[in-house]
């Protein structure tokens, strides 16, 4: 015997690249999705949040105290990467001002947003330092 169940649900969560915009996205998942319902099935969609995508200038006299912030931090040169994330501030901030960046302390092993995330002393303690020598050159 099988029990089929009568609901199914699932979060879906998309990290935008610039030019997409979250509506357009929403409406283009609504539509597929509404397509593929086989016979005799209900589908329903619920948008719980929605942002832009954000990217940041890091050639920036901004980014330029961030580097060197890092660089007095950690003793080499900062290392400028993508990553996509979803923290839908991040873009109303950018609507203020273009100085924004987020700046990631953790290691490679901290598992960030499981059940067992940690954060290492070292790098807390890292971050710190950083953000007074940022704050302090920004204050210049």
């Amino acid at each position: 015997q099988y029990i089929i169940p009568a609901k199914a649900s699932a979060k879906i969560s998309f990290r935008l690249v610039p030019g997409q915009d979250p509506e357009d996205i929403y409406q283009k998942l609504d539509k597929a999705l509404k397509d593929m319902v086989p016979e005799g099935c209900e589908i329903s969609l619920k948008k719980i949040d929605a942002a832009f995508p954000v990217m940041v200038d890091k050639n920036s006299s901004f980014a330029d105290k961030l580097k060197n912030g890092l660089k007095n931090v950690f003793g080499k040169e900062a290392v400028w990467y993508r990553e996509g994330g979803s923290i839908a501030v991040v873009s109303d901030f950018k609507k203020i001002t273009p100085n924004v960046f987020m700046v990631g302390f953790g290691s490679p092993d901290d598992n960030i947003h499981a059940p067992n995330e940690k954060l290492n002393l070292e790098d807390f303690l890292r971050e710190i330092k950083f953000s007074s020598l940022v704050i302090e050159e920004l204050s210049k």
